[in-house]
Order: structure tokens, then sequence, then C-alpha cells
């Protein structure tokens, strides 16, 4: 159990075969290879680097926001916010219900 994360949140003693999930053993498991990763990054990167590419998700997050906006298919579920975008998509027959309602 040396790398184990103790994420309870994340595994449901409930399940069938519960005793046989190896997840929370797993390194992979929990924030430690997040932080890894944004170690990596900064290190490659360095301070400028990582910021120009935070920019530049930031433009593409609103260039995706704007997409969404322009079509019929898809409603924003709340404002943007950052690095979130929660949208909801309708089909064709929910569409086709939701336009007969608003006549």
């Amino acid at each position: 159990r040396a790398n184990s994360a103790g994420a309870k949140y994340l595994f449901d003693p409930r399940k069938n075969g519960a005793e046989y999930d190896l997840g929370d053993l797993s390194y992979t498991c929990g924030r430690r290879t997040d932080a890894v990763k944004l170690w990596a990054m900064w290190k490659y990167y360095g301070k400028s680097g990582l910021g120009e590419r935070v920019d530049q998700k930031v433009d593409e997050l609103q260039l995706f926001v704007d997409e969404l906006r322009g079509r019929p298919s898809f409603a924003l579920a709340c404002a943007p916010w950052p690095f979130n975008v929660n949208f909801f998509y309708f089909p064709p027959r929910i569409r086709a219900i939701l336009e007969a309602r608003r006549l």
C-alpha cells in the first residue's frame, strides 16, 4: 500500500468485485501524477512558456463557446468559467419537440 492515495471517493466498496479493484494501489490514482506532470511541464516550457500555453487555451475556450452558441443543437448549461464549458446537446428529435413547444 505504499502508493495508496486513500481516495475513498473514487472507489465504491459495495460494487461487485470491489476487493479485486487495484486502482487505489496504483501510482496514477489521485493527484500525485497531476503534480508531477505540472512540474515536468514547468521545467520544459518555463514560466513564460507555460503562461503562453494557458493564454492559448483561454483563447481556444472562447472559440469553442462561440462555436457552441452558433449551433442550434447545442446550448450552454451555464456561463463558462475558467477552463470549464458545460453544455447540452439536443438531437434532432428533441429539438423538434422544443421548437414545437415554442410556437
